[in-house]
């Protein structure tokens, strides 16, 4: 689980003729990740390949562009996955055959539907151009061509229209006609709705609407003079014939509905064809070749090897050449190798989470078991509670049984694993029940490190007996998860060959003694005061510092290097003091950053005691009513809230105190070849 499957390297050449089948055979195993390759130089008659195989991907692209026309009229769904193995596949011809028959049998239908289409479309731009003036029973061409009156219609801010009557003059009015269409822009979106409105006033006080108007945002807008009716009278006609024209069309589309049932297999079946003609083509465009045959390379997972070179040897009757070797220290280091994270199902969603930085080199430590693991203990310590616990993994089940989306799904696994850490915590360690004591209830199977403990009706004083044991548990869990980090970027150095980042950089050996020195000194210093043990601890913080500065010669003199330095000696041992003092106040920030987790677990507990006491000041006849709104409301507020609040904050820890000493994402996922 912590290390990338291993990868080999594999090289087929194979015939031509062989080489759709075998493509299509590789596609359907899904464990190869094609490459590009450069094959021999191919003579003049063969430079085209390349052309060929786009010419390929577009035909296909324009069927499968035509089937799911036919498909969407007839009401044919398209089928989601490639044809099984061993089936006999319709070639691009046959598919082109099959569109024009069905095209012919439907074209008077199509076209008729086509024709409904756009008038629907002509209808539904009337509409919404009338929309706006669908309260209006009076035509403006009428309104427009008075002399007695100056009309102005426009859009304004829905609560600038109080504002606006309070100051408009004496003869004018304004009147509302609907909510006005949004403008299309890119820039934030309006504060408040817009609404359409009409203003009529004499022509003497014109001068004066129009200030009042332009100093309350108001956008002036043509009114619909075309029309001869009132805009109303328009509007209602066109909402009719625009539902007449959909049951028209449901007419319409009745026979085709009937044809697509009797042809839905072979139309699924054409679908399926062209889809797998173009992956087989997409694919080919990486492979080399020569005169005669085709040369197909990529990366495999170790133990599938034999299984592609099975389908090679079955597809070609063993006509074809077979190669796979193991991974180059070249391809490694070049990081042309790809990364596949072995995990468990049970592992997977974290996967989402700990990979959203990017994906772990081919030497890399995988960091999803730690993540999940680390994930959730400090989750727990953080909102333990048996209750709230209980209601975040009903929460989280229910998203991922309703869900259909796999994202949804993982983050539903995911709300639900926090759940159940926080009600394991909640029953063992703090042992709380939405807030109350489970050791004052008699519960013996807890340790009753509540963050704050208070009983309403007792001394307040006693409520934060174990803040200093929070303090204390967080920064522990920082100092484990920091030299955690460490370790592994240590063994990562060494997989990879840097000796010098594992023995000599900041978060490699050096960098560890000086940390674990300095934690010693600390707790000696607390524990038993100063003493003569503490100059040996102090050289354990002074030496690790000095060799941080003074890595560079030091690793110049390991490997026998004549210049000490690439630069100026001078700007390289200034740069080496700065490094070490960085190192240092890097090390201090993160373990004091680990103090969120007593403040966010106090910040819990402080909210549960809030719930409380305002259910104490609730009184009179409809008190068992009001405490129970107060309790749901509360701990919904603390689950919804709160939840997501410290979910945030330990994926922060995770990935900048802990994730920033090891993981350095700089991998590419394995995507192997697949059909579908």
């Amino acid at each position: 689980m912590l290390v990338s499957a291993r990868m080999h390297k594999v090289r087929i050449i194979v015939l031509k003729r062989h080489t759709d089948a075998l493509t299509e055979a590789v596609g359907r195993l899904g464990v190869l990740q094609l490459t590009e390759t450069a094959g021999p130089a191919a003579p003049p008659a063969e430079a085209a390949e390349p052309g060929q195989n786009k010419q390929r991907i577009q035909r296909c692209r324009e069927l499968h562009s035509r089937l799911g026309a036919l498909m969407g009229w007839l009401g044919v769904e398209q089928p989601s996955t490639p044809a099984d193995a061993g089936s006999e596949r319709m070639s691009l011809e046959d598919v082109e055959a099959l569109i024009r028959t069905v095209e012919a049998r439907t074209e008077t239908v199509g076209t008729r539907l086509e024709a409904l289409a756009e008038e629907t479309q002509r209808v539904q731009e009337a509409i919404e151009q009338l929309a706006p003036y669908r309260e209006l029973n009076v035509p403006p061409r009428e309104l427009a061509e008075t002399a007695l009156l100056n009309v102005v219609a426009g859009d304004i801010p829905d609560w600038q229209i109080p504002a606006c009557r309070a100051v408009l003059p004496a003869d004018a009015i304004l009147v509302p006609l609907g909510v006005a269409p949004r403008p299309e822009q890119t820039g934030a979106p309006d504060r408040h709705e817009l609404r359409r409105v009409l203003v009529l006033s004499s022509l003497r006080s014109r001068f004066a609407v129009q200030t009042i108007l332009e100093e309350r945002q108001f956008r002036p807008s043509d009114l619909p003079a075309a029309y001869e009716s009132a805009p109303a009278t328009i509007h209602e006609a066109a909402t009719a014939r625009r539902d007449e024209l959909a049951r028209e069309q449901e007419v319409v589309q009745a026979p085709l509905r009937e044809q697509g049932r009797e042809l839905a297999p072979t139309l699924a079946d054409a679908c399926r064809a062209v889809g797998v003609e173009e992956r087989v083509a997409e694919a080919a465009q990486s492979f080399g070749a020569t005169w005669a045959t085709a040369i197909m390379t990529g990366w495999c997972p170790a133990d599938k090897v034999e299984a592609v070179r099975g389908e090679v040897e079955r597809v070609t009757a063993g006509q074809a050449v077979f190669e796979s070797s193991e991974a180059t220290a070249e391809d490694i280091e070049e990081g042309r190798v790809p990364t596949l994270a072995q995990q468990p199902r049970w592992l997977k969603p974290f996967g989402r989470l700990a990979h959203s930085m990017g994906e772990p080199t081919y030497r890399e430590v995988e960091p999803t078991p730690l993540f999940a693991i680390s994930f959730l203990l400090l989750f727990g310590l953080i909102f333990g509670d048996l209750g709230h616990g209980l209601c975040l993994l009903a929460i989280g089940l229910i998203t991922y049984f309703k869900s259909k989306k796999p994202a949804a799904r993982d983050m539903g696994y995911v709300i639900a694993a926090a759940g159940s850490s926080s009600a394991l915590f909640g029953t063992f360690f703090q042992g709380a029940f939405f807030g109350k004591s489970l050791h004052d209830w008699g519960w013996p199977l807890t340790l009753a490190l509540e963050p704050l403990r208070w009983t309403p009706g007792e001394d307040a004083a006693g409520a934060g007996a174990n803040v200093l044991r929070y303090l204390a548990i967080a920064l522990v869990a920082g100092v484990v998860l920091i030299s955690t980090g460490v370790i592994l970027n240590v063994i990562n150095c060494v997989r990879r060959g840097d000796l010098a980042g594992g023995l000599l950089g900041r978060f490699g050996v050096v960098g560890i003694v000086f940390y674990w020195s300095a934690l010693a000194l600390a707790v000696k210093l607390a524990v038993a005061g100063p003493g003569g043990a503490d100059l040996w601890l102090a050289m354990g913080l002074i030496v690790p510092l000095v060799l941080l500065a003074l890595h560079e010669p030091i690793y110049a003199l390991l490997t026998r290097r004549k210049k000490l330095w690439d630069g100026s000696p001078a700007i390289g041992l200034l740069e080496g003091v700065v490094e070490a003092f960085e190192t240092a106040m890097t090390y201090l920030a993160n373990t004091f950053s680990f103090l969120r987790v007593a403040a966010f677990a106090l910040s819990h507990g402080a909210l549960c005691l809030t719930i409380f006491v305002i259910q104490g000041m609730v009184k009179g006849p409809a008190a068992i009513l009001w405490y129970s709104i107060v309790f749901v409301l509360g701990t919904a507020l603390i689950i919804g809230l709160e939840g997501l609040i410290v979910a945030i904050q330990v994926c922060r820890l995770e990935y900048y105190e802990f994730f920033s000493k090891f993981f350095r994402a700089e991998g590419t996922r394995f995507k192997p070849f697949r059909l579908d």
